[in-house]
């Protein structure tokens, strides 16, 4: 009988992670998207809409705002201006 193999559980699964529908990532035109629309005053709301509207990207305006965060406590300027 075989046993536990970690590398082949370990290849499945990122074979699994990069087929799921939200194996996208948010790339460079997108932060730049999110960084003008912010700038612009959008809610994160709006930022949402905007974007599933004009550029296709679906992001859950609780994503954009967990983006937001992740980049001010980074040191970034994003939403808060320096």
């Amino acid at each position: 009988m075989r046993g536990y193999c970690l590398r082949q559980a370990h290849k499945l699964e990122e074979l699994r992670s990069l087929q799921a529908d939200k194996a996208r990532k948010v790339i460079g035109v997108v932060w730049q998207q999110i960084d003008s629309l912010t700038r612009k005053e959008l809610n994160l709301q709006q930022t949402a809409i905007y974007l599933n509207r004009y550029s296709g990207v679906s992001l859950h305006q609780e994503r954009i705002y967990q983006l937001i965060y992740l980049d001010h406590k980074n040191g970034g300027y994003l939403f808060y201006g320096k």
